[in-house]
């Protein structure tokens, strides 16, 4: 049994990942360790394994990753972090024979703000890029500034995954019409709502980044504060649901207290409502009509899940696997209103799978890629 490989993650996307991929390696009989920061720890519960768990924030964190990796044979890091590429330039010094390996999950080749800041700042301090879009391998990513990442020299793979049976789970959820009508009455009743049946629930599925927090967000207020004035508002029965990105209370609340702001400036149509929600994500989207959002690879699990609509709203265009796939990208006040009423079309999935290059034999494309990494001595 291989017992050196190591699985570092602080994110929730990457973990979710990380679960499947440490799955398969128990099925193809590769021992693994799995190092998590405590925010996403939880997420390796089902599989029954011991986790170390890491606080991100203490002083001596590499300190104590080198310490934990120094028997290992590869290493694989998501891209939560920027210090994911000072833990690998230490291990270069002093364990240069550990195989550095970084996975980039985001299916898209450049992420406006901090993901692709960090992917060119960890790329090059790696052996190996693993992929979750096999496209990437031939298109390269890039670094928010829309210069391409310098991929020369380094081992790709492209695995072919995407985790559909999250949008499956949220779709089972969204059939399950009791569960969907005690979420949202519990939901309503906890923030004064009125449980109407008329009532559409509309969630905006939060980021976290500067140019969400500066610039995304702000931009989808204003519109909404446009649409609220309207004699005849869109927005008329209509509860709009902050869903926020984990990290977004941490970094200071700054979409919530836009909300907030909003709602002590503005007066609101008849029956309309914004919360800012409590709920975990998949229950969401279990009750929601509709979702907003801007820059999240959650994107595509809208559409593979069977939500009705789905609209990217922002400040600019951003094109990712979604808006390719038919769902429309607005940045008026109009252009939200007409992307909300019912003649637009429900996006597709079928363009979706070539664009995100899933491939249904991810599994063994990962192992290979592993099996490739225990085997080859390194070279940077």
């Amino acid at each position: 049994m291989i017992t050196n490989l190591t699985f570092i993650t602080a994110h929730p996307n990457p973990a979710s990942h990380f679960v499947e991929y440490v799955r398969s390696c128990e099925d193809a009989g590769v021992e693994c360790q799995v190092i998590a920061g405590n925010a996403v720890s939880g997420k390796f519960a089902t599989l029954g394994k011991r986790v170390i768990e890491i606080d991100l924030d203490r002083p001596d964190l590499l300190e104590a990753l080198n310490s934990q990796l120094a028997s290992q044979s590869v290493v694989i890091t998501d891209l939560a972090t920027e210090k994911w590429a000072e833990l690998f330039e230490q291990l270069e010094a002093k364990h240069p024979d550990i195989r550095r390996v970084v996975y980039y999950d985001n299916p898209e080749a450049e992420v406006p703000g901090f993901y692709s800041k960090v992917a060119a700042r960890v790329i090059p301090t790696a052996h190996t890029v693993l992929f979750a879009n096999r496209s990437l391998v031939e298109k390269g990513v890039r670094d928010g500034e829309g210069n391409q990442i310098d991929l020369s020299g380094k081992t790709l793979f492209g695995i072919g995954y995407y985790p559909k049976e999250e949008a499956n789970k949220i779709a089972k959820a969204r059939a399950d019409r009791a569960s969907v009508e005690h979420i949202r009455r519990r939901l309503f009743e906890r923030n004064g709502i009125p449980n109407e049946p008329k009532k559409r629930v509309l969630v905006y599925a939060g980021g976290a980044n500067e140019d969400y927090y500066t610039h995304a967000f702000p931009h989808f207020m204003k519109l909404i504060a446009e649409l609220a004035k309207q004699s005849d508002s869109p927005l008329q029965d209509t509860v709009l649901v902050l869903q926020q990105h984990p990290r977004a209370p941490k970094e200071g609340d700054k979409d919530a207290n836009e909300v907030k702001r909003f709602l002590t400036s503005t007066e609101l149509p008849k029956g309309f409502h914004v919360i800012i929600s409590d709920l975990k994500t998949p229950e969401a989207l279990a009750i929601a009509d509709g979702v907003l959002y801007y820059q999240t690879s959650m994107a595509a699990q809208f559409i593979f899940a069977g939500i009705p609509t789905v609209v990217q709203v922002g400040h600019d265009e951003y094109q990712d696997v979604a808006t390719r796939s038919g769902v429309p990208k607005v940045a008026t006040s109009g252009e939200l209103s007409h992307a909300l009423s019912p003649e637009t079309p429900a996006p597709s999935s079928r363009s979706l799978e070539e664009d995100l290059g899933i491939d249904s034999s991810w599994r063994e494309s990962f192992i290979r890629a592993i099996r490739s990494q225990l085997d080859e001595p390194p070279q940077i």
